[in-house]
């Protein structure tokens, strides 16, 4: 019978321990922010299917229990969206984009953003957002050390936040070594395992 679960891998704000949690786990194994904290939330899709970004903010939001995120930042797989031309890949984040964009609607978000585009497809969100566009762009430097000037310049005339980072992208082996951590604590056979998603 098919499953789902999150597995905490690394010491998201300051979590004593590492491992499986579901939506059913105990209170005690929640935590909390301040109120005045702000909460960005970055969201790494394995493929471009809408369905599954709500259940990740879900799975996110129950285990930091917390019932809004500051600023939800999505990244849409690479080597998917890097095979794609740009109508199609317009055509194929759009509904993504309006799922986040219900989130706003619903008080769970306050601002959206992307990571890892360029100026041709950044432009091509904004221009066919209805609703919110992106506030944010968190552009990797991983391999430079500087931000094309023209994102900079129409990041600038449309008040987008430019912010650079160097996050690693998931790799093929890395899933690999995740199924073999799971398969280990749960006892499982996970030979239809799949990645859908990572939070961080």
């Amino acid at each position: 019978m098919p499953c789902s679960f999150v597995i905490h891998t690394g010491n998201l704000n300051e979590m004593e321990k590492s491992g499986i949690y579901t939506p059913q786990a105990e209170s005690e194994n929640k935590y909390s922010h301040s109120n005045d904290t702000k909460t960005t939330l970055k969201i790494f899709l394995s493929s471009i299917r809408p369905k599954y970004v709500e259940s990740a903010f879900k799975a996110v939001l129950d285990s930091i229990n917390e019932s809004f995120i500051s600023t939800l930042i999505i990244d849409f797989p690479k080597d998917e969206c890097d095979s794609l031309e740009d109508d199609e890949w317009l055509k194929r984040v759009r509904p993504i984009w309006s799922v986040l964009e219900d989130l706003v609607d619903e008080g769970k978000v306050l601002a959206l953003g992307a990571a890892d585009l360029g100026v041709d497809r950044l432009r091509l969100l904004v221009e066919s957002t209805e609703r919110h566009p992106p506030k944010v762009n968190h552009f990797s430097i991983d391999g430079c050390c500087t931000v094309p000037p023209e994102l900079v310049e129409y990041a600038k005339s449309h008040d987008i936040q430019l912010l650079t980072h160097n996050d690693a992208r998931i790799r093929t082996d890395d899933d690999a070594t995740l199924k073999q951590t799971v398969q280990s604590i749960t006892k499982s056979d996970l030979t239809n395992y799949e990645r859908i998603w990572t939070a961080r």
